[in-house]
């Protein structure tokens, strides 16, 4: 009983594993001439982008399923810092892979309020080509087709200096498109998203300050652990009763053989 129960939570932790197979990269953005941080951001990120594609001369909607190449983004990260200007300052950073084939770009604005400092996502975007392998059979070769996202609602609001977002939980973000010929939606679902820009604790290492946790984050605290531990007493109870069946059947066999 007692291997029956061991195996039985292997595998619920197993199937918990494998909900989320998808690359968490972590980001670093620097002053290439002081070393000083500019962004630190630490995310998991899945794109589904529909578009039209070619099939025996009919139009037809097909869909292309990609996410970050950690390493490949890693290694052609980019970014622009614009000085402060009427007490506002802005940062982009690009995060490119399949030779530039995607670029995921974030926009940062941080402004003084009401004698407070404050930073923002202000927007996101998506830029893609049409052309990449992904992309089978697409009517043209549409390069730098680009969705965006932007508005508080949209994102997550404003956060003090040397504080950092937080949400582990997955969040879909629909892209707006402009004048696209072969994309028809674009989308993102982003989790375990941890990002700070502009002021850190320590200005050259990036340590992350004090965390502001989305609200998917704080209710699902709640109903998970309820959740998990409502699977695992299932499955307790399940080989309780294979157990006591089991134990039956053999006092059964036991009976007839001494019967007979």
């Amino acid at each position: 009983m007692a291997k029956l129960l061991v195996f039985a939570v292997f595998l619920t932790l197993v199937i918990v594993g494998l909900c989320n197979n998808s690359e968490n990269c972590q980001f670093i953005l620097k002053n290439e001439t002081s070393d000083e941080v500019w962004v630190r951001m630490n995310i998991t990120a899945d794109f589904k982008v529909k578009y039209n594609k070619t099939v025996n001369g009919t139009i037809k909607t097909a869909e292309a399923n990609f996410s970050i190449n950690c390493t490949e983004a890693n290694d052609n990260l980019n970014g622009e810092y614009t000085p402060e200007v009427n007490k506002k300052r802005n940062l982009t950073m690009n995060i490119p892979w399949g030779d530039d084939d995607y670029v995921l770009t974030y926009e940062f604005e941080a402004n003084y309020k009401k004698g407070s400092k404050q930073w923002e996502i202000s927007e996101v975007s998506l830029s893609v080509d049409t052309g990449a392998s992904e992309f089978k059979n697409a009517t043209n070769d549409e390069t730098n087709a680009t969705g965006t996202i932007s508005g508080q609602k949209n994102l997550f609001g404003r956060l003090d200096y040397k504080r950092y977002y937080y949400c582990n939980s997955e969040n879909t973000l629909d892209f707006k498109l402009k004048n696209q010929k072969v994309i028809t939606s674009m989308s993102a679902t982003i989790s375990h998203f941890k990002v700070q820009a502009f002021e850190f604790n320590n200005s050259t290492k990036g340590d992350f300050g004090s965390a502001a946790r989305c609200s998917k984050d704080i209710k699902g605290s709640k109903i998970v652990p309820i959740a998990v531990g409502a699977a695992l007493a299932g499955l307790v109870i399940i080989v309780l009763v294979a157990y006591i069946i089991g134990r039956l059947r053999s006092r059964k066999q036991s009976s007839y053989e001494a019967l007979s």
